[in-house]
């Protein structure tokens, strides 16, 4: 079970900037980009058969989770986080990954990186919009009670497209 420490995470960072600074460029980005990335094994390797990479998602979490109590509140951060725990912690951790991001939304929107360009919003909500659809298929992930495992072939993906196909919310 997830259990951030979300008085850390959502307090202002000492100094004239409560928010911190944009580290999009950063290594420390760099390194948890890294650390999400996975190979499908579902794909044929072809005739040259290498190792699958799977993400480390306790990486992404400890990273995130020090970058944003400590240096920057962003919401790339806080996504990539929320995933993270989806995938560590099952539907708790994607529900305080949320509750995370409403959190700094709450209280930072100002400042809260990225910063919107010339008005628009679209570089912060499109983060949001990146999770919400990441969702559906995190949610299809999860092992369901009684299970160690997602369902099998896709059904609840399939499942998910049909009621969102017929409008069902």
């Amino acid at each position: 079970m997830a259990t951030l420490p979300f008085d850390q995470l959502l307090a202002p960072l000492p100094g004239a900037q409560p928010c911190g600074e944009d580290m999009l460029f950063s290594a420390e980005f760099d390194s948890i980009q890294d650390a999400r990335r996975f190979d499908d094994p579902s794909l044929d390797q072809g005739e040259w058969v290498t190792e699958i990479k799977e993400a480390d998602w306790r990486a992404v979490i400890a990273e995130s989770t020090s970058l944003l109590q400590n240096r920057t509140k962003d919401l790339r951060l806080a996504a990539w986080l929320a995933e993270a725990l989806s995938k560590e912690c099952g539907f708790a951790g994607l529900r305080e990954g949320y509750e995370l991001i409403a959190g700094l939304c709450e209280q930072f929107w100002e400042h809260l990186y990225p910063l919107p360009e010339a008005d628009d919003p679209e570089a912060r909500t499109g983060r949001m919009a990146w999770l919400a659809t990441r969702s559906s298929q995190l949610i299809c992930e999860v092992p369901l009670p009684g299970r160690s495992h997602p369902p099998r072939s896709g059904t609840g993906r399939r499942a998910v497209a049909r009621k969102n196909h017929a409008g069902a919310v």
